[in-house]
């Protein structure tokens, strides 16, 4: 009885800590853990129509395709180099964007830039192509 009294005057003690911690729990959840059920895509033969899970299974016969063809070795050196070429660029343009706004000289720009489209035009480009290959005709 005795720790149990504890143990709740202690969460009473901590509790504003622990409601501060829960947005970032929350954002850590959608942004990590949601996304890990597109795991299941790479083991499905995959159809728009049917969704993710409405997809019938393929088992192994995609990583068997893709490590069995020719182009292999191709396609792992075009994803790297274009993953290497995306982090140069966008690191690159984000320190451009960044020199550009401490440059300004209005503090009122200063403040509405960050909110405009074209600081977070970078993070479009991955919709669209996901859109893209969807619709794509096999």
């Amino acid at each position: 009885m005795e720790s149990k009294k504890l143990s709740v005057t202690k969460l009473r003690q901590y509790l504003p800590l622990y409601l501060m911690m829960l947005p970032a729990l929350i954002y850590l959840f959608i942004n990590n853990y949601i996304p890990m059920a597109g795991i299941v895509v790479a083991f499905k033969k995959f159809n728009a129509n049917d969704g993710m899970f409405g997809s019938p299974w393929a088992g192994f016969t995609n990583f068997t395709y893709l490590f069995g063809s020719n182009d292999t070795a191709i396609i792992i050196r075009n994803t790297l180099l274009y993953n290497v070429a995306f982090i140069i660029v966008n690191t690159v343009v984000g320190i451009m964007l960044a020199i550009f706004i401490s440059d300004v000289v209005s503090h009122k720009l200063k403040k509405t830039v960050p909110e405009c489209g074209a600081a977070t035009l970078p993070y479009l480009y991955r919709g669209s192509q996901l859109y893209c290959v969807c619709l794509a005709e096999p």
